[in-house]
């Protein structure tokens, strides 16, 4: 079975992007601070992890970074 790995991102309180990364329901990392849902996927990535798809953490819906 392939592993999928879920990135949630989220506007914090502070109005800046972060972020999770999941594999199932396993929290594996996460990062804050960011401008963008991009800069999210990016900041998650240079940590050598794969992210398969990006959700808003809120609503479930599907996102493009």
């Amino acid at each position: 079975m392939t592993r999928q790995y879920v990135l949630h991102v989220y506007r914090a309180q502070s109005g800046q992007m972060s972020g999770q990364l999941f594999d199932d329901d396993l929290e594996i990392c996460a990062v804050a601070g960011c401008a963008t849902v991009a800069e999210v996927r990016q900041a998650i990535e240079q940590t050598g992890q794969r992210v398969d798809f990006v959700i808003d953490a809120k609503t479930g819906e599907s996102l493009q970074s």
